[in-house]
């Protein structure tokens, strides 16, 4: 076993809640400080790699995950832009749903179907003159047990139970060798 294994379990097991509570936030803290030094070392580069994606020139060896990172914060922030000017227009606060897919209008037209909004007005009229679905479970049995006021009742009842099907279905015991 390597030291820092070893060090980790005595810490795991001989520390109090509370010790390992404080050791533990001052990792976090650690952590935390190393993040913002190296932010604050690589600033000037990430901001200038930030503007080159912005111009649409990326470097050429940049890493698919960069790319698709930046391609996805950039449509959000359009998102909470449009939101937020639309919110101003009405003067309220902006409502950010982060559940919506405000993608699937821009891949449906992609895809050739242009007839969404006629079909989102008959399915907003068919859904005020329909009564609402129903869903009903397919595990019919009661999932919750019922209790008892005696415990050992319940075993003597589920011997009874059992020499009583063994009467009932003729089941012979084995019989030991």
């Amino acid at each position: 076993m390597g030291d820092e294994l070893i060090h980790q379990l005595t810490l795991n097991f001989l520390l109090s809640n509370e010790q390992r509570q404080k050791l533990n936030q001052k990792r976090k803290d650690m952590v935390e400080q190393e993040k913002q030094d190296e932010i604050l070392f690589y600033k000037d580069r990430i901001k200038e790699l930030f503007n080159d994606l912005l111009v649409l020139q990326p470097p050429e060896d940049l890493l698919y995950e960069v790319n698709s990172s930046f391609d996805h914060f950039v449509s959000k922030c359009i998102y909470y832009f449009k939101s937020h000017d639309a919110s101003k227009n009405r003067d309220l606060k902006p409502e950010i749903c982060d559940d919506i897919d405000f993608e699937k209008e821009e891949r449906d037209i992609a895809n050739g179907n242009y007839e969404e909004d006629e079909d989102e007005n008959e399915k907003d009229e068919e859904d005020e003159n329909d009564e609402p679905i129903v869903v009903n479970s397919k595990n019919k049995k009661n999932q919750y047990s019922k209790g008892v006021e005696d415990i050992n009742q319940v075993q003597l009842d589920w011997f009874q139970q059992s020499v009583e099907r063994r009467r009932k279905e003729k089941i012979v015991p084995r019989k030991s060798s």
